[in-house]
């Protein structure tokens, strides 16, 4: 996840919805004109059986930053999701969440690579 505050993320995650489970890429905002909703999210590609691979990638413009996500079943071939525009700004931080809750799936991390643009 790319966090700001608990009002100001986004997040890309492996989630359990019963007994099914889903990738979803999510964005909440603080501040939002009257009437715009403050959280949205979008599925990405299907998890895999044992592994799932996440990928995040940022670009920033004029207008915030622009965050893609994208998912994988093997580490090579990659399913494209949506493009969400945040300004989460320079105090933003890299995390790792699970979710799930009771009677959910097992959640492990194998590894964390940030790269930075040109890296």
């Amino acid at each position: 996840m790319l966090y700001g505050d608990d009002d100001d993320y986004l997040k890309l995650v492996v989630l359990s919805a019963g007994a099914t489970r889903q990738t979803e890429f999510g964005r909440e905002m603080g501040a939002v004109p009257e009437g715009w909703p403050r959280y949205g999210s979008s599925v990405v590609g299907p998890p895999g059986e044992e592994w799932t691979w996440l990928r995040l990638e940022v670009r920033r413009g004029e207008d915030g930053e622009k965050v893609t996500a994208l998912t994988s079943r093997d580490g090579v071939d990659w399913a494209r999701g949506a493009t969400w525009t945040h300004r989460l700004g320079g105090g933003m931080r890299i995390g790792l969440v699970a979710m799930g809750g009771p009677g959910g799936f097992p959640a492990q991390f194998d590894h964390l690579r940030v790269h930075r643009p040109g890296a």
